[in-house]
């Protein structure tokens, strides 16, 4: 008689056990999708944003956090300029709360850009290619007030800077000159760039280094899909919708492959 009474919780037990394991696989699966599609996403976003070649290596969702970790971001020049280099970031951490990406709200709570290196080139003709990338991605400023409510506020935002190059090929050999910087900013509790950046201007002109304002700055976040700061929304670049589904398709395939395989017995 008792076994009878308890069959049916025995039978509860069974379906949320195998409930819980394919929403294990899918939540894999799910991190498989983001962690391979959104660097590539991203890079495209930026690119067609500014012009610029750009290149993701790594991306990571970490949970507990709720950051999304960028690794190894090259920015190159266009076709044109006598070097290729433009700016590398050695990591790029945004925290991005999961209720508000949930209901589509991508404004970061937490932000820490860490700059290996930034190459101004100066070309023997035409704008250095720092102002090349300010003019493309043609920041605007938010004309309207944002209600405090609504305004993104960065609990903290971390920069460092490790080192900034510059070439000038304006003379008959190229003039190089190396600042090792070796800058970091940490800030709290702030809403908009103007809060932050025109503050670390004057640190790094303060070290002598020119050419490095409030306006790259401004521009970098601008082309980043994600807002930081209430008063730079993301420039909204025209990807097409088949690039989209081109992305999605040839990683797809590949994370197929790797749920099935991760879902074979492992050999002893």
């Amino acid at each position: 008689m008792l076994k009878l009474l308890l069959k049916p919780f025995g039978c509860l037990a069974s379906l949320l056990g195998g409930l819980l394991v394919l929403l294990v696989i899918a939540l894999i699966v799910l991190f498989w999708v983001a962690e391979a599609w959104t660097p590539k996403f991203v890079a495209g976003w930026m690119e067609q944003s500014s012009g610029f070649d750009v290149q993701i290596d790594d991306a990571n969702l970490e949970l507990f956090s709720q950051q999304l970790v960028f690794e190894d971001i090259v920015i190159q020049n266009p076709p044109g300029f006598p070097e290729e280099s433009f700016l590398r970031i050695r990591g790029l951490a945004v925290k991005l709360p999961l209720a508000d990406v949930a209901s589509q709200d991508f404004r970061a709570s937490a932000v820490s850009l860490d700059i290996d290196s930034l190459t101004i080139v100066i070309p023997e003709r035409g704008p250095s290619n720092i102002a090349a990338f300010i003019d493309a991605v043609d920041f605007q400023p938010a004309a309207v007030a944002v209600p405090a409510s609504d305004a993104p506020r960065l609990e903290s935002f971390r920069l460092t800077i490790n080192e900034v190059i510059i070439e000038d090929h304006s003379f008959r050999r190229p003039d190089i000159t190396r600042y090792k910087i070796g800058y970091e900013g940490n800030f709290s509790n702030i809403s908009r760039s103007t809060d932050v950046f025109p503050e670390v201007e004057r640190e790094l002109r303060a070290r002598n280094l020119p050419g490095l304002d409030t306006a790259f700055f401004q521009a970098l976040f601008a082309a980043l899909p994600v807002q930081c700061f209430a008063d730079i929304e993301p420039a909204v670049p025209g990807l097409l919708p088949d690039q989209i589904d081109g992305l999605t398709d040839e990683i797809g395939q590949t994370l197929r492959d790797r749920a099935v395989e991760s879902l074979r017995p492992q050999k002893p």
